[in-house]
């Protein structure tokens, strides 16, 4: 949900692309947008992952996109 939520709900016209929002404002929401597609998809990676040898190389992405965010 954390990957594709908020290309759902925020970007559209009463966020992102909202006539009277400041450019850091637009800005730091698609930041946040990008940050949030990459903890999802880091998650995604661990969660599959356990059936993997890579299991720490996953876990190690994982907190690191977390650790972005």
């Amino acid at each position: 949900m954390s990957a594709l939520g908020n290309y759902f709900f925020d970007w559209n016209q009463t966020r992102t692309y909202h006539s009277t929002w400041p450019p850091r404002a637009k800005f730091h929401k698609a930041q946040t947008i990008s940050k949030d597609t990459a903890v999802g998809v880091a998650g995604l990676c661990t969660l599959w992952g356990r059936r993997s040898p890579r299991t720490q190389e996953c876990l190690q992405v994982s907190a690191a996109a977390a650790s972005f965010y």
